[in-house]
């Protein structure tokens, strides 16, 4: 059974977008060479709200596709393999691609001084500190993944054991971390990183997927409906100055993000769902967003350093042409890099092609 919900994969492209939005234009800012007199950023929302979508949308594709899994034997050696192939030739490579770039361009990075215990531990998703204190790892858009990963490690600890026993064992983890900031404040060490209130948005996407698989659907005109809805409530979080200092982010950022997943999570598929050219192209959108999320800023500093010699120095020129080669170049690592090696490497290891829906959200 198809198990693809593509409106997901156009909200993936979507919430890849606006992570791309937020990062053009801090990048736009920070640019000597443009003319930055009259330049103020478009944020009619926290663009970086697009990391909490894909958190809600990883926890539901998660359980989605695992519900009917739970207690059999295999499944669990089947899930983190999957998720392994899937998400660690792309990263590993990226965080080569980083490492090679602060060797060669290292008079040119700001925090290039590194040491082998923050390296190994940015390749096995392990929040290590570095050398300037942060839990950011070698490519610093991995923070993300190493709440993922967590996320992975639990999951599949709760596929050892019956559905209402697993299910129990994951919500009560994550719920139990997401909320430990309120009673305890942990100085160091991994727990430092990992008692974020922003994992409990795995347990939003569990909790859609669960209300999808009792049968409840909108049409797709409700479904798009409630996303907008949801967009609303992210910008009047927005621009009622809500930050993180003044509460959980799993509060002001978590819960818009889970009413705009809920939309079209809980469209009804239809037979046909991916004609039209339009639809098609958003959907390869959503392929390709872990392939976005991790090349971006390798494009967008391709795009300043030939902007700045060629006389570029409109801001906005630069935010659109820094934007479109980011497209274009997450396309090419999706067709030319990440589908043929995750294809491969499943056919290695004996497995069907993972799913569409498998990819990991990529986040800020």
């Amino acid at each position: 059974m198809n198990k693809t919900i593509y409106e997901l994969q156009i909200l993936r492209f979507i919430a890849s977008m606006m992570v791309l939005i937020s990062h053009v234009q801090h990048e736009a800012g920070e640019q000597r060479f443009l003319n930055l007199a009259s330049y103020t950023p478009i944020n009619p929302v926290y663009w970086g709200a697009g990391v909490d979508v894909f958190f809600v949308i990883s926890g539901f594709i998660m359980y989605h596709l695992c519900r009917d899994q739970f207690g059999l034997e295999g499944a669990p050696a089947n899930f983190i393999v999957r998720r392994l192939v899937r998400i660690v030739p792309p990263y590993w490579g990226a965080t080569v691609c980083m490492l090679l770039a602060i060797w060669l361009f290292a008079g040119h990075i700001s925090h290039a001084e590194i040491d082998p215990w923050h390296v190994l531990g940015s390749f096995l998703f392990f929040p290590v500190e570095n050398p300037y204190g942060q839990f950011y790892p070698i490519m610093i858009l991995g923070w993300t993944l190493q709440f993922e990963f967590l996320f992975y490690v639990v999951f599949c600890v709760g596929l050892f054991f019956s559905r209402k026993v697993g299910l129990s064992i994951i919500v009560g983890a994550v719920t139990l971390l997401g909320l430990s900031p309120l009673v305890i404040h942990f100085q160091s060490g991994p727990m430092a990183f990992w008692s974020n209130s922003i994992v409990l948005e795995f347990v939003y996407g569990i909790a859609l997927a669960e209300i999808r698989a009792r049968g409840f659907r909108f049409s797709a005109v409700k479904g798009w409906l409630v996303f907008a809805v949801g967009c609303g409530l992210l910008s009047l979080m927005h621009v009622a100055g809500m930050h993180f200092e003044y509460g959980l982010r799993a509060v002001w950022v978590g819960i818009p993000a889970l009413v705009m997943c809920a939309g079209p999570a809980l469209i009804a598929q239809r037979d046909h769902a991916t004609n039209g050219l339009f639809k098609r192209a958003l959907v390869f959108g959503g392929d390709a967003s872990f392939a976005l999320y991790l090349s971006h800023p390798f494009s967008i500093n391709l795009v300043a350093i030939a902007a700045s010699r060629l006389g570029v120095n409109n801001p906005w020129t630069y935010v659109a042409l820094a934007t479109a080669i980011a497209l274009i170049g997450a396309a090419l690592v999706y067709e030319l890099i990440e589908r043929p090696l995750t294809t491969r490497l499943s056919r290695a290891l004996h497995m069907r092609r993972p799913r569409v829906l498998e990819a990991v959200p990529e986040r800020t």
